[in-house]
């Protein structure tokens, strides 16, 4: 398998680092071949089907043209998953599989779990398959994503309840107070950023999963601590993926709404990235 290897390498574009190369390289390697990286690394001298280099050197093409690769392959990995995604949902990051580690570690009991915002549903659904003993719901406004998350729910055999609705709606409540756990991660970006993010990101991930006004970086954070306050169980606990910039306020804002031992978590960079409180 070194000729693909080596086309694929080659078919990476050059502006990618050392690091994002070497990690698209066994991306595409193990999704084309369906086999492990080291496995194919330690077999150099195997034959390779021509469709198979024809097909690596078509995804660097594409590459080349900004698109995100879990966009090309039409799935993204997400908490050991495989996770369907496409440009109605973001690309499932490395942050939000640290969200769900979070909850998960502190919430052991059997409990029920909504995700406002669910996007592809892959942390609704991790929560789901995680903790089967859970019951767990996925809200969004967008009736597309929805269709992803219930695909991606379908697939993987997770029971999950997902269905529409607005977090910023005046009148939106929860169906199935109370809850042991509100978790999300919205929209956290400035629209002011927008021109700052790579154009694999503003140019195919939904600006409505990415963005929020300028002038209210905190909206969706007001928003989720009223739902919280309307919907949680004495003790029950909400969550939140932010902006390593705005996380600090979003913690004051849930201590304004009187939630209790509220804690800013950092993310496996050292960065502030999460917030935590209960009812």
């Amino acid at each position: 398998m070194g000729e693909l290897l080596v086309a694929i390498k080659n078919a990476i574009p050059a502006w990618f680092s050392p690091a994002e190369a070497k990690a698209h390289l066994r991306i595409i390697a193990e999704h084309l071949t369906h086999r492990d990286y080291y496995s194919l690394y330690a077999n150099p001298s195997a034959a390779v089907d021509a469709t198979l280099l024809r097909e690596a050197r078509r995804i660097g093409r594409v590459l080349g043209q900004h698109k995100p690769l879990q966009h090309i392959l039409g799935v993204a990995d997400f908490y050991g998953r495989s996770f369907t995604v496409n440009r109605h949902v973001l690309v499932p990051r490395r942050e939000t599989e640290e969200l769900c580690a979070l909850v998960l570690g502190q919430l052991p009991a059997p409990t029920r779990a909504a995700d406002l915002g669910t996007g592809s549903g892959c942390i609704a659904i991790t929560l789901g398959l995680e903790r089967r003993d859970w019951q767990v719901e996925g809200v969004d406004l967008m009736p597309a994503a929805l269709a992803v998350a219930r695909g991606n729910a379908k697939r993987l055999q997770a029971k999950v309840d997902f269905y529409r609705g607005d977090m910023l709606a005046h009148r939106f409540g929860l169906r199935r107070r109370p809850y042991g756990l509100i978790v999300s991660n919205p929209p956290y970006i400035p629209k002011q950023e927008q021109t700052t993010l790579p154009q694999n990101v503003r140019g195919y991930e939904p600006p409505s999963a990415l963005f929020t006004p300028s002038n209210n970086p905190l909206l969706y954070y007001h928003a989720l601590a009223r739902i919280g306050v309307q919907s949680l169980q004495e003790g029950g606990l909400l969550a939140v993926e932010g902006h390593e910039e705005w996380i600090e306020r979003v913690a004051e804002l849930l201590r304004t709404y009187n939630y209790t031992g509220v804690t800013v978590h950092a993310d496996a960079q050292g960065k502030p990235r999460f917030a935590t409180g209960r009812r």
